[in-house]
């Protein structure tokens, strides 16, 4: 048995996020639910920095990679 958690039921936004496992206490920004939808924004420090500094934000969405129930990774 691994320590990586089981992947959450299709249809379940509501699980819990096992933070003993990520490494950076940072890393997880923020858990945002809204209207039903659910946004995990996961980022290192370092990385808001240089989004914070730059002036133009280009953003790629990934779609296939992603299992239910999550949708989009960015």
């Amino acid at each position: 048995m691994g320590i990586r958690p089981k992947d959450p039921l299709p249809n379940e936004l509501e699980f819990e996020i096992d933070t003993e496992n990520i490494k950076s206490i940072d890393f997880l920004v923020d858990d945002i639910r809204l209207d039903g939808a659910r946004h995990i924004l996961f980022a290192t420090p370092v990385q808001l920095q240089l989004l914070q500094r730059a002036k133009r934000w280009f953003i790629d969405g990934t779609f296939k990679v992603v299992s239910r129930p999550f949708y989009q990774l960015m």
